[in-house]
């Protein structure tokens, strides 16, 4: 904390930034992107075109014989920082971290520190704001099992969309990348049947938590239209699909552990 805030001369940032991006949040990605991308390519004009005329053409909406090149296109990034919605700084964020293996650490140490509500998780700007989440999310994406690499990429797709996020189904993949998982264990049909075949014969998960994720499953699958069709949409927000990829994702990487042990 600087003198400052510490002695009440100016104001502490305080709360996560959900649908904003302040001036200080703006200066930081950009210093960011100018530090790590632009500056060290300024002389290599080729590696700057090959990134940012595919944005120029697909995210800025530029005629392509109208891209400025290399010299100027760091003032047009700039300007998107600066001036754009901040849904759209993420849209260029997300663009960057595609075309940039080593942006995603770096960018979220600054939406971090800016204490912006999103990090970028698997190529994606998703709502998760704690780095433990962001964590086990990570590292179960990472599984070398194919179905739950799926289902969990589904999940998050679903969530961070930002135009139309579909929270139900975010919900209905984080399930299913469990009862994948379960299932592979166990060689049973379901996630329910898996969970009792773990409650028996293991491997070992205690038979509280077995309990607890039988009922995650049965209001999962009992939830209007959440698991299966329903009369009604089921009353789903942004908080509830988070915490079950989170969830989720922690249970599937606790199964990896015992698998292992």
């Amino acid at each position: 904390m600087r003198f400052s805030e510490k002695f009440g001369y100016a104001d502490i940032r305080s709360a996560v930034q959900l649908e904003d991006l302040d001036d200080e949040a703006r200066t930081d990605i950009w210093n960011l992107v100018y530090v790590l991308i632009l500056r060290p390519n300024r002389s290599n004009g080729q590696v700057i075109d090959k990134a940012f005329i595919p944005l120029w053409a697909n995210l800025f909406r530029g005629d392509v014989d109208e891209y400025p090149g290399a010299t100027y296109i760091g003032d047009i990034v700039k300007g998107w920082i600066k001036d754009e919605p901040w849904y759209r700084v993420y849209d260029l964020i997300e663009e960057l971290d595609g075309r940039f293996p080593d942006f995603t650490p770096p960018i979220n140490s600054v939406l971090e520190k800016v204490k912006a509500a999103y990090r970028v998780v698997d190529g994606k700007v998703a709502p998760i704001s704690d780095t433990t989440e962001l964590s086990e999310i990570e590292i179960a994406i990472g599984s070398d099992h194919e179905a739950v690499r799926y289902h969990l990429r589904q999940a998050l797709e679903h969530l961070a969309d930002r135009e139309n996020p579909d929270y139900a189904n975010s919900i209905k993949e984080s399930v299913t990348a469990v009862e994948s998982k379960a299932v592979v264990m166990t060689g049973k049909g379901t996630l329910g049947a898996a969970l009792d075949e773990m409650k028996k014969n293991g491997p070992y998960v205690h038979p509280a938590l077995i309990e607890g994720w039988k009922k995650i499953y049965g209001w999962a699958s009992d939830e209007n239209g959440l698991r299966h069709g329903g009369e009604t949409a089921p009353d789903i927000d942004q908080d509830l699909a988070r915490y079950m990829l989170v969830t989720c994702s922690a249970f599937v990487n606790l199964l990896t552990a015992a698998e292992s042990d």
